[in-house]
């Protein structure tokens, strides 16, 4: 089998790659232009370790949705400097059903915006575990984060202690649905929610959390914002919710 080696894929904002490799090394780019990497990688079955560690925003439409759609075989992602993800469709479906994806660094993300931006961006990615998203501090915009670890079933530990807002129609709309093995999440540092269905269903079937904060929550308004947000937790021990709270709906069952 020969050896194919990393080599840079972005030349004159043009994607240009060996669809047998199985490392792929996006630099010197920061910013990715439309439609640029969409559907780059679609169901290849080569890719194991793609290097996008010189990313710092993907902020135009389409820039990289499904870039890494059904890489059934890709193991390990670097977006350790990715710092925003904002537009429409941005990384809509990026690793939707890469079945064998365990590592994925997104220390620096801070922000998600937009419409539909990261709609089941890692949804059924069945091997992933943990993930570090302690630098996010907003999710806003038209059902932004919809789906976006849903049918992750072995995820048990999710960071997300510098998360502060969540807004917008279904903007985290069951993000977490059907993680079985999730245990517990931290959402201490979240103070507002807010918009229709903005967390509903956002761990539905989560069948093995017990414990979550909301210890600074301050404000949930408007209709069914956490409708449905625990149904079927069967093994929820513990809710925290702070004493500030000025409204909250969480629809017919919790």
């Amino acid at each position: 089998t020969e050896n194919y080696v990393p080599k840079k894929i972005i030349k004159n904002n043009t994607l240009q790659y060996d669809s047998r490799q199985t490392t792929y090394d996006i630099t010197p780019a920061t910013n990715i232009g439309s439609h640029i990497l969409q559907a780059a990688f679609y169901k290849n079955e080569f890719l194991i370790n793609a290097n996008l560690n010189s990313i710092i925003n993907i902020s135009n439409n389409y820039a990289a949705e499904s870039m890494f759609y059904h890489c059934t075989n890709l193991e390990v992602v670097d977006l350790k400097n990715l710092e925003t993800i904002s537009g429409e469709y941005v990384v809509d479906q990026m690793f939707t059903g890469c079945t064998n994806l365990v590592s994925v660094n997104l220390d620096s993300l801070t922000n998600i915006s937009g419409s539909y931006t990261a709609i089941s961006m890692f949804n059924g990615c069945k091997k992933l575990k943990t993930i570090n998203l302690q630098s996010l501090e907003e999710i806003s915009g038209h059902q932004v984060t919809t789906s976006l670890f849903s049918n992750c079933s072995d995820l048990e530990s999710v960071n997300l202690s510098g998360l502060k807002k969540i807004a917008g129609y279904e903007s985290a709309k069951g993000m977490f649905q059907n993680c079985s093995k999730l245990k517990s999440i931290d959402l201490s540092s979240l103070i507002s929610v807010s918009d229709s269905y903005a967390m509903s269903n956002m761990f539905s079937d989560c069948k093995d959390l017990e414990t979550i904060e909301f210890k600074s929550l301050e404000i949930i308004y408007n209709s069914y914002a956490m409708g449905n947000i625990f149904s079927n937790c069967n093994k929820l021990k513990n809710v925290t919710i702070g004493n500030n709270v000025v409204d909250i709906d969480f629809g017919t069952s919790v």
